[in-house]
């Protein structure tokens, strides 16, 4: 099979509806001798900053010479992308060769019907993620959360150096709950016995207070960053908000250094400022028009972009799936811009063009809806009259779309 076949055969196995437990990840690590337990691993979780997180870490790592495993989600143009080794995807050879093997297994331990359910997408990735860094002995493998913590396929590793839980905030309710409390309480499943955790500098409290609670439960050492403690170092990725991802970087820095790692402070200089990571205020093109790309896609993301620009002359270009909160997105980008662009994005997941036009329309006058992307920023160029900023925002899937038309562009 080449790689389209591949992915096509993966993507038979996503499910219709969220079945979140550890028991199926189990039984196909099971099969793999459990080789995630002889990788060490940094695991990552939160709602909003785990992937710009997890690139920082990943790029001082790298400068310090370790050889690091990144492991994300989702990806926004190649599949490839969610499994890097000192920042270089992984080869289309190598992930056929390791997805056929977690296919194998997958169809074997389905056919023997070992248990009532079924393997899913996201856990195949997993597993593949598992043995590909595994056989290219990793020093280090970092490893994003793919959703919520305590059920996610990631956290079948028992043992991290250090465990890290960014920014909180409201998204997949439907899955991981309604309330602000039941989102952190998922999240606090990657706090594991022993381990020492980091955490953000939450704005409410009480989210604190339910990890500390978990902690003190696991003998975990707690480390809780401070948005006030000094920080001096450059930063690559644009955004204030980058500034308390970084603060807990650093102290996971610390963290390995205590525990032998040799990470220098140019170490710690040079990643900061070089850390790669697309569709995070990415600017992609410069000139009187600049164009940004963010793949902000729930309330507090489009919040902090309200910050980034403060009243700068902006058209954004927007798609948000069904699943997201549409109502209160479209409220905050209204703030910072009444010139707003409808598009679409090719998914299996949905969009509602005529639901987002009318609640966009609710507040502005100056919606309108452009089906093609190209098009679409065409359009945006000329109610800038050539200057300003056009900001494409809303969705990921979005985002890996613009990527890839600006790549082809440059063709």
């Amino acid at each position: 099979m080449n790689i389209e076949q591949i992915i096509k055969k993966i993507y038979e196995y996503n499910p219709k509806e969220a079945n979140p437990t550890l028991k199926r990840i189990s039984f196909l690590m099971d099969y793999f001798d459990n080789i995630q337990e002889k990788i060490k691993c940094i695991h990552v979780a939160g709602t909003n900053g785990k992937g710009s997180t997890c690139a920082m870490l990943s790029n001082i790592l790298k400068e310090a010479g370790y050889k690091t495993g990144l492991y994300t989600s989702p990806h926004l143009i190649k599949i490839n992308e969610r499994y890097k080794i000192n920042g270089v995807d992984i080869s289309d050879e190598d992930f056929i060769f390791y997805a056929t093997k977690v296919l194998e297994a997958t169809e074997k331990i389905e056919k023997e019907k070992l248990f009532d359910d079924h393997i899913n997408t996201f856990e195949i990735l997993t597993a593949i993620a598992f043995l590909y860094f595994y056989d290219k002995k990793v020093d280090i493998l970092i490893l994003e959360v793919g959703l919520g913590g305590q059920m996610d396929a990631t956290n079948i590793i028992k043992k991290p150096l250090v465990s890290i839980i960014v920014n909180i905030g409201y998204d997949h309710t439907k899955i991981l709950g309604t309330s602000i409390i039941q989102i952190a309480k998922s999240k606090m499943g990657i706090i594991k016995k022993e381990c020492p955790i980091v955490l953000y500098d939450y704005d409410d409290k009480n989210i604190t207070k339910v990890f500390v609670e978990k902690a003190k439960k696991e003998n975990a050492t707690i480390f809780i960053t401070n948005r006030n403690n000094k920080f001096n170092y450059e930063l690559s990725l644009l955004g204030n908000h980058q500034k308390m991802n970084a603060l807990c970087v650093k102290e996971s820095i610390s963290i390995l250094q205590n525990l032998g790692y040799n990470i220098k402070e140019e170490d710690i200089i040079n990643g900061f400022k070089t850390t790669p990571w697309n569709a995070r205020l990415q600017l992609l093109e410069k000139g009187d028009v600049e164009v940004y790309l963010d793949g902000a896609h729930n309330v507090q993301c489009i919040q902090s972009l309200a910050n980034f620009f403060n009243n700068k002359k902006l058209v954004c270009i927007t798609a948000i799936l069904d699943d997201k909160d549409i109502e209160n997105m479209a409220l905050e980008i209204s703030k910072i811009t009444k010139d707003i662009i409808l598009t679409n994005v090719h998914t299996n997941r949905k969009t509602n063009t005529q639901k987002l036009l009318q609640t966009f329309s609710k507040y502005s006058n100056k919606v309108k809806y452009i089906e093609d992307l190209q098009e679409a920023i065409n359009e945006a160029k000329k109610i800038l009259n050539n200057k300003g900023i056009i900001l494409i925002t809303g969705s990921l899937y979005l985002c890996g779309e613009a990527l890839s038309l600006y790549e082809k562009n440059k063709q």
